[in-house]
């Protein structure tokens, strides 16, 4: 038959057991939210970069542009 000081003990031991896992668990949390928001930041940022891209890129590809570019072309051939 199993003593009440062994079954107290195994409720500690069960007890410290549970909180050690839900402390590691809030550790996890909390390091994955950082994470995220450093991945949110990284992402904005190449969010902007990537407008820029795309503004850039049809200042060079717009039809005055290309118009220029040839007629400049065509000049320096002469």
């Amino acid at each position: 038959m199993i003593s009440f000081k062994s079954m107290t003990h195994f409720a500690l031991i069960i007890a410290i057991s549970l909180a050690l896992f839900r402390i590691s668990m809030r550790t996890k949390t909390v390091l994955t939210g950082y994470q995220i928001g450093k991945l949110k930041e990284y992402e904005a940022s190449l969010l902007k970069k990537r407008g820029l891209l795309a503004m850039e890129l049809a200042k060079i590809s717009s039809r005055e542009n290309l118009i220029t570019k040839i007629n400049e072309k065509k000049t320096s051939e002469q």
